[in-house]
């Protein structure tokens, strides 16, 4: 398994490694249905006009941060993750008591952010592109008729 390094604002080195295939999938389940609650217009992001997007994607960053089942699906995925600040020999496996500590709260956000990504953006890049070969076919099929 791929283990991703990344280095926070505050100089923190993060370990991100994926999630079994069954707890990624409870992620996967648990962002959808917090966003499916939220009612939010999922039409009105457009990711090429980030500014005029971000009040609905403020609003799903809101919605999933505020769902029980998607921050335990979360530290489900963040226990094959480790945080290592200057002063620590080796990471420490990232849990809920990691940021018991203000200065790794300031990590927080980054860090979930990376975990999200990593185990989640594998559904999501081949389900974009086959919906997006979606009328290409609808094409072919109607022009063999």
């Amino acid at each position: 398994m791929e283990v991703i390094i990344i280095t926070t604002s505050s100089g923190a080195e993060v370990n991100i490694t994926p999630a079994s295939f069954q707890v990624a999938m409870k992620l996967k389940q648990a962002v959808l249905e917090a966003a499916r609650e939220s009612n939010i217009d999922l039409s009105k992001i457009d990711i090429k006009n980030f500014k005029e997007s971000i009040t609905p994607i403020i609003q799903m960053l809101l919605t999933l941060d505020c769902s029980d089942k998607v921050n335990d699906a979360l530290f489900k995925c963040l226990e094959r993750c480790t945080y290592k600040t200057g002063l620590m020999v080796a990471g420490e496996k990232i849990t809920r008591n990691t940021f018991e500590e203000l200065e790794p709260r300031k990590d927080y956000y980054e860090i979930a952010f990376h975990c999200i990504k990593e185990n989640l953006a594998p559904f999501f890049q081949t389900l974009f592109s086959l919906l997006n070969s979606l009328p290409n076919e609808k094409k072919t099929e109607l022009s063999q008729k």
